[in-house]
């Protein structure tokens, strides 16, 4: 009998593989890296006229940003093309992101073993596939919230107090901002039901984080419980700070999620730590989409993927032998006794072995033609970087650029010596800006605003709405069709 759990890590990294180089991350992950690449600032001079301005040289993501300096400044010995390092180094944080979530889900749910036969492989792979893919692209992204998808899952079944000061620690340097988020409910829950030892070591570091940390911190923990209230004035939505009431999906989840847990609840027995990690979670899930689909489904798979195998392995079997008795064999018509035969063995579910040819020889050529496809659009995004750089290049050094949302990122990739309106929060605006920045964003005005905070550009990327009444002082500087680039006038 073969072994196929071997074939599931292929599968999955191959598929991995493909991502990483089929996708380009259009957000957080991009400014992250260009400034890497870029001179030495911080936030609030990336984002003058924001919450991050008002407090100085904080880092909200200190050793992420410190790890990813010190990759660049690597990279950069190499004299590579313009663009394309912090290019590679984007592509290569995807892959590694989605590798190891793909590597701690696997082990950390068993999944491995649950997938040593052929209809164990099958279903484990389509249980990732299907409940897992949305959770799966949101880490391709890059950003640093994935470090916190990334603890939650080690933390399953880990023991020992300097695993979890280490693993707890290292979420604080690379996260200080909201590691907190993800390293209390671990330690209330380890302490309550898991390996107190692992609950005291994530405590200690989340407490040794917290006293280590200036009041910018906090005024930003502040500024967050705030910004809430203020999303609700704003035209444009965030996806992922909506409501999964929102998403009709999601209903089916929850009320299946429901027959899941409902036995184990109701029988008050001991339950393992991650389960209850799972529940706790699911409250902010219910407000956020974003905690559903980075903590909750990856948790439910991780507690229950194995068990669900276990459950569908007979049905698969018995589905799959009452297929076969139903088709004729090839070359000749079916005798009464294999028909019998293939009866008997769809009744008790058991699925002889079948000898064929090695799918390997065909398989291996799909790979190369996907990967080779895969590549040439990898390589048509690094040239449509270039034509954005091209496009700024009438942009000055450290100029004042106003833009839409969504634009930042790649300004930041391309140009990281800029400085932004709007920073990476849509509502950390500065309250002195509150008028013209409510007016830019929920009635497209551009001039008030640009004058206000003394932009010199605009960079419009086609994806909001500009009132032409509020557009007197834009003069249009030559660009590609990938964007409008204007100049802002003096009065």
């Amino acid at each position: 009998m073969h072994d196929y759990s071997k074939a599931l890590w292929v599968a999955l990294l191959v598929t991995v593989g493909f991502v990483a180089l089929l996708t380009f991350p259009p957000d957080d992950g991009l400014r992250h890296v260009g400034l890497a690449f870029g001179p030495h600032r911080d936030w609030g001079s990336v984002y003058p006229h924001s919450v991050f301005a008002l407090h100085g040289g904080y880092d909200p993501w200190w050793g992420y940003d410190h790890l990813l300096r010190l990759v660049a400044r690597g990279l950069s010995a190499l004299a590579l093309p313009p663009l394309l390092a912090p290019f590679v180094l984007m592509k290569l944080l995807s892959l590694l992101f989605m590798v190891a979530f793909v590597a701690l889900v696997i082990r950390r749910g068993r999944l491995a073993e649950a997938s040593r036969d052929g209809r164990g492989f099958l279903l484990v792979l389509g249980l990732v596939l299907l409940c897992l893919t949305n959770s799966l692209m949101r880490l391709s992204l890059a950003r640093p919230f994935g470090f916190g998808t990334l603890f939650l899952l080690y933390t399953v079944g880990t023991r020992g107090w300097l695993r979890g000061l280490l693993s707890a620690a290292a979420l604080t340097a690379l996260y200080p901002y909201l590691a907190w988020i993800y390293t209390v409910p671990v330690a209330l829950v380890g302490l309550w039901r898991g390996d107190r030892r692992f609950a005291l070591g994530v405590a200690a570091a989340t407490l040794g984080g917290a006293l280590v940390q200036s009041g910018a911190f906090f005024s930003m923990q502040l500024a967050l419980i705030r910004s809430d209230g203020l999303r609700s004035q704003f035209e444009i939505k965030i996806g992922e700070f909506t409501s999964f009431w929102t998403h009709l999906r999601f209903y089916g989840f929850f009320l299946g999620l429901a027959l899941v847990l409902y036995p184990w609840l109701a029988r008050r027995e001991k339950v393992p730590a991650e389960r209850w990690l799972l529940l706790l979670f699911l409250v902010p899930s219910v407000r956020y989409v974003r905690y559903l689909l980075d903590v909750a489904l990856p948790l439910l798979v991780v507690s229950y993927g194995a068990e669900v195998v276990g459950l569908l392995r007979e049905p698969l079997g018995r589905l799959a032998a009452a297929w076969k008795a139903r088709l004729p064999r090839r070359g000749a018509p079916a005798q009464p006794e294999a028909q019998a035969q293939a009866q008997a063995q769809a009744e008790t579910g058991a699925v002889p072995p079948a000898k064929g040819r090695s799918l390997w020889p065909v398989l291996t050529l799909l790979y190369v033609v996907a990967f080779g496809g895969a590549s040439v659009i990898g390589l048509k995004e690094y040239v449509r970087l270039r034509h954005l750089a091209g496009d700024l290049a009438p942009v000055p050094r450290d100029a004042l650029v106003l833009t839409e949302f969504d634009a930042q990122y790649e300004l930041l990739l391309v140009r990281p010596d800029l400085r932004l309106v709007p920073s990476s929060e849509l509502v950390f605006f500065a309250p002195a800006i509150r008028t013209e920045y409510l007016g830019f964003f929920n009635r497209g005005e551009v001039c008030p605003l640009a004058r206000r905070i003394g932009a010199t550009f605009f960079v419009e990327r086609r994806g909001m709405y500009v009132d032409p009444q509020s557009a007197s002082c834009l003069e249009r500087v030559p660009s590609s069709a990938a964007l409008n680039l204007w100049r802002v006038k003096r009065r």
